[in-house]
């Protein structure tokens, strides 16, 4: 097995919860489609045929992007994806908070959150992850990819919650907001693994 020479254990595991509170943010903001689909009915007068309309969009979008950041991961590592596909999910979600036409949301909120949930989806979470581990990567990358779907059990209880307290304009302004504060930490934390090294020769006649 290989290990990965200085590269701190405690920020690897960052990478992890990173992982994990993103994954859960963007899928459970492209899950308020249906959640809001009544809402939207008559603030701001979009059809369930428009809303169901984008929430296909958002779908196809994600497959489109999916294999391009699993190719820009590979040229230019996790850095650019993560915070590109924050930054594009982040920008859907608060330009979304200021539209009324039913176009803008096809385009704004679809067509812009589509293309960063597709950057950021599992196999680009475990891909990041196993570059920051040899021990454990199973458990960290098995953390990691739970906030697509644990990490809502949290999430979309308090986005109800949000909503009904702010609205769901506020709400969306609040979700771009925290995830441009989490680009920000990606920023920062994300980087090029150090190089792979190979671990100490065992002792001759040590058991497996």
């Amino acid at each position: 097995m290989t290990r990965r020479s200085g590269f701190p254990g405690g920020a690897a595991w960052a990478v992890v919860g990173l992982s994990f509170v993103t994954l859960g943010l963007t899928f459970a903001l492209r899950n308020t489609v249906g959640l809001l689909m009544p809402v939207w009915e008559t603030d701001p007068g979009w059809s369930r045929t428009l809303v169901s309309t984008g929430g296909a969009v958002i779908l196809t979008l994600m497959g489109v992007a999916a294999p391009i950041g699993g190719s820009l991961l590979d040229r230019w590592g996790p850095r650019p994806v993560y915070v590109g596909g924050m930054v594009l999910v982040a920008a859907a979600a608060i330009s979304t908070s200021q539209i009324s036409a039913g176009w803008a949301f096809i385009v704004l909120y679809c067509g812009i959150s589509g293309l960063g949930t597709g950057g950021l989806n599992l196999t680009t979470a475990s891909a990041t992850i196993a570059r920051y581990f040899s021990r454990h990567r199973g458990l960290a990358i098995g953390i990691a990819l739970a906030g697509a779907t644990g990490g809502q059990l949290l999430l979309m209880p308090l986005a109800a919650i949000l909503i009904g307290a702010f609205g769901w304009r506020d709400t969306y302004l609040i979700a771009g907001g925290t995830l441009l504060a989490l680009a920000v930490a990606a920023a920062f934390l994300l980087r090029r693994p150090p190089a792979l090294t190979a671990p100490p020769p065992r002792p001759s006649g040590a058991g497996a």
